[in-house]
């Protein structure tokens, strides 16, 4: 049995992208609520599936 390095998260994780764009157009509202929110959520996302930091 031979050992394989583990696989990476793609570097632009679909739900990545779809957070941020939810962040940063509750920025441009001026909802800094939702925008908290939004990244509160992708770091979690990011922490449980070890997608990189932020979305490109």
């Amino acid at each position: 049995m031979s050992w394989t390095p583990p696989l990476l998260p793609p570097v632009n994780c679909p739900r990545c992208v779809y957070l941020a764009g939810r962040e940063n157009d509750a920025i441009a509202r001026g909802d800094t609520e939702a925008a908290r929110k939004f990244d509160g959520i992708a770091s979690i996302h990011r922490a449980e599936t070890g997608c990189p930091e932020r979305a490109a």
